[in-house]
């Protein structure tokens, strides 16, 4: 089980790492003077050096601690894709806005944040669609009642995470025309709302990401976490797993 823990966490931070470089270098240097930008891309990029090194340092340690024979198991889309969206929120969120905004200010920072929502929403719609396929394919083929129970709780959080992205869409096409048009009347509490819903997504896929999939080829190769679906029971050996 902390081998599977570690190995999503070390996944997470190395695409966050990668997403949060590639979208938000060009929207900085795009949006602002030379002087912010200087200061906004220093602090980016050490941030997610940071994040990048850290990812490295816990897959170095899984590896050798856990996993030492080579297995070619990529993980599957689904995880990537959400890795991506939790890894991204989190390092953003928690290190990089307020960083932005004691730079260049609250209205100027959401000038970033705009662009890097509506990117997470398309990689949160991915990653969804993904699981989504990947669920069905697992439920056709899982003969055990125990790992079924698994399965039906990652199709209900795969189900509240997108009924919750449905309103961030919403939410985030009326935030935006309210920019635009300069109505900020309102705006204050339709963007609390909008943090609720985002923080309650947060949750539930960060639940997704670290839920494992009983058919992931990784837990094929742990024992312990098979264990583990099956309740301390060990699996038969003519069960299909």
């Amino acid at each position: 089980m902390v081998a599977f823990v570690l190995s999503r966490l070390a996944w997470t931070c190395l695409l966050a790492y990668l997403f949060l470089f590639l979208v938000l270098d060009s929207a900085i240097v795009r949006q602002f003077d030379v002087d912010d930008s200087r200061k906004m891309l220093g602090r980016l990029h050490r941030i997610t050096a940071g994040t990048f090194f850290t990812g490295l340092a816990i897959l170095t340690f899984y590896y050798y601690r856990f996993h030492r024979k080579p297995r070619p198991y990529p993980p599957a889309p689904g995880v990537s894709l959400l890795a991506i969206w939790v890894g991204s929120l989190t390092v953003y969120g928690l290190l990089l806005l307020p960083a932005f905004t004691r730079i260049v200010g609250r209205t100027e920072a959401a000038l970033i944040t705009r662009p890097f929502s509506l990117a997470l929403n398309l990689v949160c719609t991915l990653a969804l669609i993904a699981e989504g396929v990947t669920l069905v394919k697992n439920f056709r083929a899982c003969q055990n009642q125990r790992q079924r129970a698994m399965l039906t709780l990652r199709a209900l959080l795969i189900g509240v995470s997108a009924v919750l992205l449905v309103v961030l869409f919403g939410l985030h096409a009326s935030l935006s025309s309210q920019i635009d048009q300069a109505q900020h009347t309102g705006f204050v509490a339709a963007h609390k709302i909008y943090l609720f819903v985002v923080t309650a997504q947060w949750l539930v896929n960060l639940a997704l990401l670290f839920t494992p999939q009983v058919f992931n080829p990784f837990l094929l190769d742990s024992p312990r976490l098979q264990r583990v679906l099956n309740f301390g029971r060990k699996q038969p050996a003519h069960s299909a797993v």
